[in-house]
């Protein structure tokens, strides 16, 4: 008698289990997000879209490639003293390395995965200004603001012209 009662309650919750694993399978199925996978004429929107964000931050990234070669000459005629201790911290305050690394990895994403570029490369305007204000501010404590350097000066990588 006991044995059938154990034996009862065993398939009871056995079957409970499995009517609640397939009815919790079939709301996962009928809630389900699409799919994020893009068709062609989408992914080359979105890779069209990534390409003119990055293309949008370049003019900006080249200037700041100027003026972080502006305050490099710069600490290097301040090598010791409070003022270039100073600038060296706010420079590395700027997080510029961060900045680089991750204009590297969102135009790598724009080839490789064009939807995530579109949703980061924004975010990447705000480290750019940010480092552009930091060498500003840096540029203006050395006392050398308004002198900017090329960024590619004249026969580097040129022939020599």
């Amino acid at each position: 008698m006991v044995e059938a009662v154990v034996t009862t309650v065993f398939l009871l919750v056995g079957v409970v289990f499995v009517v609640s694993v397939l009815g919790w399978f079939w709301v996962g199925e009928r809630y389900r997000l699409p799919s994020e996978e893009l068709g062609p004429a989408e992914r080359a929107w979105v890779a069209r879209e990534a390409g003119d964000l990055l293309a949008e931050l370049a003019p900006e990234a080249i200037l700041l490639v100027g003026k972080e070669r502006a305050v490099e000459a710069a600490l290097r005629d301040e090598r010791d003293g409070a003022l270039g201790a100073a600038a060296r911290r706010r420079m590395g305050e700027a997080g510029l390395r961060g900045f680089w690394e991750e204009f590297v990895r969102a135009s790598v994403l724009v080839e490789e995965d064009p939807a995530r570029a579109v949703r980061e490369l924004p975010a990447l305007r705000v480290l750019l200004e940010e480092g552009l204000e930091a060498c500003d501010e840096v540029l203006g404590m050395l006392g050398v603001a308004g002198q900017m350097v090329e960024p590619v000066e004249r026969g580097e990588g040129r022939g020599g012209e």
